[in-house]
């Protein structure tokens, strides 16, 4: 190691100050003021070897090897990177699993070769994104579809694909229910509302509740065929009360 003794004195001096003694110190006054001997066994005192040069481990401490840097990824490769999972309709997983399969992959979201980020790293990136960023990146992406004549940006493609939710399957008697609950809500709004006329109505959410419960229990048409009338006469005499207003 190419560190002699007079490097580790320099640096002794700097870390406690000019005027300290250090010949007390075990091996710096034999490395500094004794000629070098020869020994069959090399001994090192204090991290200093008899012959004034430093051992391994201390030269290691004196010049610390830089730490390596991590890797991250840019802000056009998180853009990239989103861009492929909302066109593919990927997970994060499946994500990651293609950026590191694929070299079309890579390529497109400008990675360096043979590096991809984890799953982890890719969800805490692209949730970073804020909403007034994707804005302006929309406002650009038809400022230069207008631009180019590619879009005229005058109509709005909707999305309308059925998907799978925790809710359970709305029924007849259900929407009727919260049609006369809503309906009552209007109502009592009207009612209490500054300077409208005077409201009388009847409260009939109570009923179609018990209706609408008693048509979930009970099997055969003959027997749900009254409740259904019943509920149905309920929600006519609420909307009529609603349309006097």
């Amino acid at each position: 190691v190419h560190c002699p003794a007079s490097v580790v004195f320099a640096k002794l001096r700097q870390a406690v100050g000019a005027d300290a003694d250090l010949s007390h110190i075990r091996g710096v006054r034999r490395c500094l003021g004794e000629p070098a001997r020869r020994f069959r066994k090399r001994r090192r005192y204090g991290g200093l070897s008899r012959n004034g040069w430093l051992s391994r481990s201390s030269a290691q401490w004196l010049n610390p090897a830089p730490e390596p840097t991590r890797r991250g990824l840019s802000a056009e490769s998180v853009l990239r990177c989103t861009v492929l999972k909302q066109h593919r309709q990927l997970s994060y997983e499946e994500l990651t699993f293609y950026l590191r399969d694929s070299a079309s992959f890579q390529a497109f979201a400008r990675l360096p070769k043979h590096w991809c980020p984890k799953k982890s790293a890719l969800q805490h990136a692209i949730a970073a994104i804020k909403p007034q960023t994707w804005e302006l990146i929309n406002r650009a992406l038809m400022k230069t579809a207008a631009a180019t004549r590619i879009e005229p940006a005058q109509r709005i493609r909707i999305d309308s694909t059925g998907t799978d939710s925790p809710i359970h399957t709305p029924s007849d008697s259900h929407l009727l229910w919260h049609g006369v609950r809503f309906m009552v809500r209007l109502l009592k709004a009207a009612r209490e509302s500054p300077g409208a006329p005077h409201v009388t109505f009847v409260n009939h959410s109570r009923v179609a509740k018990k209706r609408a419960q008693a048509l979930w229990c009970t099997r055969g048409a003959t027997k749900r065929a009254p409740l259904y009338r019943d509920l149905i006469a309920v929600t006519r005499a609420t909307l009529a009360s609603l349309t006097k207003i």
